[in-house]
């Protein structure tokens, strides 16, 4: 690669960082600004759903922020695939913040909270797994930029958010109860809470055996 190709790449790169910062930080405000306003300040602190919410929101875009950061420092390679990716990650994550807000202003209306719910994890699953994939990705990508180390660790990482993103749409897509181990969970179906117990012990599994193994030690990506 050339000298000017690599620092248009840099560029293109600190670019969509910037973008990407933008519309994280867009999210992030909308979920203070979205809060439910009721007349009674009283009532508001006791119920405090909205603060519930959005401690709830605040946490995941955080930690979007996080890997999304992880990944355009150590695994991001302008190409179009991965450009596109980026887009549709950053736009399923504004998509979770807009459901949270939906589930919010349908108190009282079980159906409607149901389906508010459902998208949240269907935008849950869109923005966690695209960042792992585009990590996945990275690995093949930017291999001799990598130390094995590196490379275990994000391949683990990212095939466990990717397997868990899979269950809670699987989960999803099987209609159930509310009723849980016991335990009523509405207006979450049970078959996410499954999905969401499967996905993380299998998600553990893969971490832990990725970790202990021998792969990524090669040379090339294609070995």
């Amino acid at each position: 690669m050339s000298k000017d190709a690599h620092s248009d790449n840099q560029h293109l790169v600190a670019r969509l960082e910037a973008f990407s910062d933008i519309v994280i930080g867009f999210s992030l405000a909308q979920t203070t600004i979205n809060l439910v306003v009721t007349t009674s300040v009283e009532y508001f602190f006791a119920h405090p759903i909205g603060i519930l919410a959005y401690l709830i929101t605040f946490f995941f875009v955080a930690r979007t922020w996080w890997m999304h950061s992880d990944v355009m420092r150590h695994y991001f390679e302008p190409n179009r695939l991965m450009i596109v990716m980026n887009f549709v990650a950053l736009a399923a994550l504004g998509l979770m913040v807009f459901s949270m807000q939906l589930w919010m202003h349908r108190s009282g209306d079980e159906a409607g909270q149901l389906l508010a719910v459902k998208f949240w994890f269907i935008c849950f699953a869109m923005t966690f797994g695209v960042v792992a994939v585009m990590r996945a990705l990275g690995v093949h990508y930017r291999w001799s930029h990598l130390s094995p180390v590196q490379r275990r660790s994000a391949m683990g990482l990212s095939l466990g958010t990717i397997l868990v993103s899979c269950a809670i749409l699987v989960g999803i897509a099987i209609p159930s109860g509310h009723d849980a181990f016991g335990f009523r969970v509405a207006p979450i179906p049970a078959n996410m809470l499954y999905a969401l117990v499967f996905g993380a012990l299998g998600s553990r599994l893969i971490r832990f055996a990725i970790s202990r193994s021998h792969w990524g030690e090669s040379e090339s990506a294609h070995a």
